[in-house]
């Protein structure tokens, strides 16, 4: 997927929103929410070892393979948030004056 990525004509997502639907949004929805629900009663039971304040997400930057996808896409959503908040600046209306 990382190779994917990187290729100049990659669309930016992975899948085929030709065939996408809600049914097969729904099972992906239900399996992400189990997998969370697992992880946390893991915890909760003490059979997933985590230190107080732990989090995933510092966890997965630290992975190398997804270090650099990660601050890549970091780097994309800086440019578009960059983008439209020009935007905005050029299109937001003039302040009323002061009375």
């Amino acid at each position: 997927m990382v190779e994917l990525a990187r290729a100049p004509d990659w669309p930016g997502y992975f899948g085929t929103p030709a065939i996408a639907n809600p049914v097969a949004g729904r099972r992906a929805m239900e399996a992400m929410a189990q997998a969370a629900a697992d992880h946390a009663l893991r915890t909760l039971e003490g059979t997933l070892p985590v230190k107080d304040g732990d989090r995933v997400a510092p966890h997965v930057s630290e992975i190398p393979e997804l270090r650099e996808p990660l601050g890549a896409a970091a780097r994309h959503e800086r440019e578009i948030e960059a983008k439209e908040d020009a935007w905005l600046a050029r299109h937001r209306p003039p302040r009323p004056a002061a009375r």
